[in-house]
């Protein structure tokens, strides 16, 4: 999961799969108004290289809380 607040702007996160010798693949976008958070999951993500990119809504930007947590599957 991607958890990203923005502080004072409101904030759009992207998930990319893939690398710099390969077109990146969009595996899921969130958005949330300022002060809130905008939360991302991404479900059985495979092995490799991601980017994880934070926007600004409007073309606004400014200062944010982002956080990555990794989910242990249950047995």
């Amino acid at each position: 999961e991607v958890h990203v607040t923005g502080l004072d702007f409101a904030p759009a996160v992207y998930a990319l799969f893939g690398g710099c010798a390969v077109e990146a693949v969009e595996l899921g976008c969130a958005t949330a108004e300022a002060e809130e958070q905008a939360l991302l999951r991404v479900e059985q993500p495979e092995p490799g290289p991601y980017f994880i990119v934070v926007d600004g809504r409007d073309g606004v930007g400014g200062d944010y809380v982002l956080e990555i947590v990794e989910e242990t599957p249950e047995p």
